[in-house]
């Protein structure tokens, strides 16, 4: 193939391609009143007690997993985009 054909394949594949997904924002309230904003790309989050990160950091599996077990121990989790 020549130069010039495999220029206009990259632009129309740049041109056509679909949008990324939207990733859907969190956010968990400690009792504490400590604040961490976390998505499904990253769902390693830190405990929070007294307003501090407490040093323990829970890595979880998917969305639900983490507000089931968030939610158990008093923190608030809610959508914020």
């Amino acid at each position: 193939m020549n130069t010039i054909t495999n220029f206009a394949d990259d632009i129309f594949a740049i041109t056509h391609r679909k949008p990324a997904p939207k990733v859907r924002q969190y956010q968990v309230t400690w009792p504490c009143g400590a604040t961490w904003q976390f998505d499904r790309r990253d769902l390693d989050i830190p405990e929070f007690r007294d307003g501090k990160e407490w040093g323990l950091t829970f890595c979880f599996a998917s969305i639900r997993e983490a507000t089931d077990m968030l939610e158990g121990r008093g923190c608030k989790v809610e959508r914020i985009a």
